[in-house]
């Protein structure tokens, strides 16, 4: 696994750098940025499988920089590492069509198991900040749940598999909490996306955030 980081302060880099290497050694870094423009430079370059990019890079919005580096690099996994819960920031996250987000004060421990999930190809959102958002979203919302005609109505299995993607869990605890099999909540996923008219489960979990379609 190839892996890219995008951020401005050193010693994080190194810090994080230094640590996965240790605890994942399946991991290889290939790039190391400064900058946004530098950053992008690299990715095209060397084309990494995952890039660890800091929400807050300076000389570029970071959702500007998510969406190049999915163009040259579409097969690239991103992860967006925040100083700071920042609902703005979050929500250009999904809108952006990240991999995951999470605070670079996570736990190492959670660190590595977020990063499996994304690898293995699930959205992992560090769930207290889902579910802060998600309260976040609910409360700013001034006009009632509904849904616009063009949407497909959704079954009630739809409707749950919907909140507890909103709510950042993955796969494997969405088929618990509703005692099914894997296989089968990702099928129902598959449908959902399908009938919400969007290509990712973070675009599901924004749009059902935005437009009130699920409760906490």
């Amino acid at each position: 696994m190839r892996v890219a980081v995008i951020d401005d302060q050193l010693v994080f880099r190194l810090g994080l750098r230094t640590y996965l290497e240790e605890a994942m050694p399946d991991l290889k870094f290939v790039a190391e940025a400064a900058s946004a423009e530098e950053g992008l430079t690299l990715v095209a370059k060397t084309k990494p499988d995952l890039v660890l990019l800091d929400a807050a890079i300076k000389d570029r919005a970071a959702s500007e920089v998510l969406t190049e580096i999915k163009r040259i690099a579409p097969e690239a996994k991103v992860v967006l590492l925040a100083n700071v819960p920042g609902p703005n920031d979050f929500a250009l996250a999904l809108e952006s069509a990240a991999d995951g987000y999470l605070l670079k004060t996570i736990s190492p421990d959670r660190l590595i198991s977020g990063l499996r999930e994304v690898i293995d190809g699930n959205l992992w959102i560090q769930p207290e900040l889902g579910r802060r958002f998600y309260a976040e979203t609910l409360r700013a919302r001034a006009a009632g749940p509904h849904l616009p005609e063009t949407i497909q109505p959704l079954t009630p299995r739809q409707f749950d598999i919907l909140q507890l993607v909103a709510q950042g869990l993955r796969n494997a605890e969405i088929a618990e909490r509703l005692c099914i099999s894997e296989q089968t909540v990702k099928t129902h996923i598959a449908n959902l996306l399908r009938r919400l008219g969007v290509k990712s489960r973070l675009q599901a979990a924004q749009y059902a955030m935005r437009m009130g379609l699920v409760d906490i």
